[in-house]
C-alpha cells in the first residue's frame, strides 16, 4: 500500500519531548521522532477519519506508561492482525488493493497513531467513547471497539468531582497528556467546537465600532469576524498558557468563559452544572499541567498566533476579545457564591 501524507509547518516542541523521554520506560516504547511526530498530526490523515465519521488533575507520565504498557500486552496476544480503510466507507472500512498506507489503520500500529485516532475522536465528538461507538457506522464502530479493547478505555460516566485512579485511561486524559495536538486541532479547525467560535464575545462585532486589527473577515450574519484563532475554542488551551503572564498581559477571560459555557452544554440535560468553585479547580489543574514546559507554552502561542512572535506580548486581537469575554463573565453564572472570586482571578490573572 502505498503512503502518503500532507503535514503543516513543522512543530518542534524540543522541550515537552525531553520532559517525556526522561522516563526510562517511556524511551523505550517511544522516541524522539514519534513524540515529534505526534506534535505534527497528519492533517491529510485526519481529514479522512473525519470524513469517515460525518478535568481532573492527573500525572500524564502515568497514564502514557499505561497506554505503552497496554499495547504491548495487547499485541503479543493477538492472533491476527486488522486493518481497515477509512476511505472504503461503503465497504465498511476494509483494505483493497487499491487502498492507501496514509488512508488505513491497523490493529498493530504504532502507539502515536492510536493517540492521535482517539484524540481526535474525543475532541470531534465530546463524548464517552461507548456513545461515539453507538453512533458510528459499523466499520468505525469496529476499530474504536478495538482501541477501546487495547487500551482498556474508563467508560464510566462520573459526577463532577468524582476520582479516578491514577491508572485509569479516560479519553479526556489522553488528549490531556498531549494537550499542544489538542489545541493544534482547534486552530487547524479539524474538530467540532462544542462552544461554537461565533458565540464567544467579541469573535463577532458590528461595522461601526472602531477597531484597528485585521478583523475583515465576512460572517454567516453580515457582521465582521475576528481573524483570531479558533485555538481559543480548545478546552486544553490553560495548559499551554504562559505561567508569567499576569495583569493585562494575559487571555484567561477567554478561555474561563470557554470553560463555563463548555460546562453549560455539557450539562445542558441533567442540569447538573458544576460549580464555579470546583470549575476553578478543573481550570486550575489544567493551567498548572506539568507536560508542558514555559517554552513549550510560549512556542504554541506564538504558532497559533495568541501572542506576537516578535514582540512576545499577547496580540491586539486576543486582548480585545479577552476583555470581551471578561465583560460577558459578570453576568454569567452571577448568582453562583464563587462568582466573585472568579472574577477576581479573571482581572489579575493570578490563577495559581
Amino acid at each position: 500500500m502505498a503512503s502518503t501524507s500532507k503535514r503543516q509547518e513543522m512543530w518542534n516542541l524540543s522541550d515537552m519531548v525531553s520532559y517525556l523521554l526522561d522516563d526510562e520506560e517511556i524511551s523505550a516504547g517511544l522516541t524522539k521522532d514519534d513524540l515529534t511526530s505526534l506534535h505534527n498530526p497528519d492533517l491529510g490523515f485526519l481529514q479522512v477519519l473525519r470524513g469517515a465519521l460525518e478535568y481532573q488533575g492527573f500525572n500524564p507520565k502515568a497514564i502514557l506508561r499505561e497506554m505503552i504498557r497496554r499495547r504491548y500486552t495487547y499485541i503479543a496476544a493477538q492472533k491476527e492482525e486488522i486493518v481497515w480503510d477509512l476511505t472504503n466507507k461503503e465497504g465498511e472500512f476494509r483494505t483493497t488493493p487499491a487502498s492507501k498506507a496514509s488512508d488505513c489503520i491497523s490493529s498493530n500500529g504504532p502507539l502515536v497513531k492510536d493517540i492521535e485516532i482517539l484524540i481526535f475522536m474525543f475532541l470531534h465528538r465530546n463524548n464517552h467513547i461507548s456513545k461515539i461507538i453507538k453512533k458510528s457506522l459499523p466499520g468505525i464502530a469496529s476499530i474504536l471497539e478495538h482501541l477501546r479493547e487495547k487500551y482498556d478505555i474508563n467508560d464510566e460516566t462520573r459526577k463532577s468531582g468524582t476520582a479516578l485512579g491514577v491508572s485509569d485511561i479516560t479519553l479526556p486524559r489522553i488528549a490531556g497528556v498531549m494537550p499542544a495536538v489538542a489545541v493544534k486541532l482547534f486552530h487547524a479547525r479539524l474538530v467540532k467546537e462544542t462552544v461554537p467560535f461565533l458565540t464567544i464575545p467579541g469573535v463577532k462585532y458590528d461595522d461601526e465600532i472602531s477597531h484597528d486589527t485585521d478583523t475583515d473577515v465576512a460572517g454567516a450574519s453580515g457582521s465582521k469576524v475576528s481573524n483570531i484563532t479558533h485555538a481559543i475554542c480548545c478546552p486544553f488551551l490553560p495548559s499551554l498558557h504562559p505561567k508569567a503572564a499576569k495583569g493585562p498581559s494575559h487571555i484567561h477571560g477567554i478561555m474561563l468563559y470557554v470553560a463555563i459555557r463548555l460546562d453549560d452544554i455539557i450539562h445542558r440535560k441533567e442540569k447538573d452544572i458544576t460549580c464555579l468553585e470546583d470549575l476553578a479547580t478543573y481550570y486550575r489543574a489544567g493551567y498548572d499541567s506539568p507536560v508542558t514546559p514555559g517554552a513549550t507554552r510560549l512556542e504554541v502561542m506564538k504558532r497559533v498566533g495568541l501572542i506576537e512572535k516578535t514582540s512576545g506580548e499577547f496580540s491586539a486581537e486576543a486582548k480585545r476579545i479577552n476583555r470581551a469575554c471578561t465583560k460577558a463573565l459578570e453576568s454569567l453564572r452571577s448568582e453562583d457564591p464563587f462568582h466573585s472570586t472568579l472574577l477576581n482571578m479573571v482581572r489579575s490573572g493570578a490563577i495559581e
